[in-house]
């Protein structure tokens, strides 16, 4: 089994608090509201966040200034930690 590092790996680099917007699906804004910060990490809610990423409904969660930066960045990590890669693996 590969190893995962406890590296965190945030959603949003901002000291503002993450609002789930009605339109995000209540399992990843139930994981959101679990996390320290208050908002997703990737790691921590990676199955959640790739639920919304294969379902297409990122524009759901997120502000639609930042749909293809979580589109490119978070999907694609979360679908490689999922794949159990390691945190450097899925952060290049």
């Amino acid at each position: 089994a590969k190893s995962r590092t406890s590296f965190l790996r945030h959603l949003q680099e901002t000291t503002e608090e993450f609002t789930c917007l009605e339109t995000c699906p209540e399992d990843l804004c139930a994981c959101a509201a679990t996390t320290e910060e208050g908002f997703p990490d990737a790691q921590d809610c990676a199955t959640e966040l790739n639920a919304v990423c294969t379902s297409g409904k990122v524009a759901d969660c997120f502000s639609e200034d930042y749909v293809e930066f979580y589109k490119q960045t978070y999907c694609a990590f979360a679908e490689c930690w999922l794949a159990e890669n390691s945190y450097e693996h899925c952060s290049c």
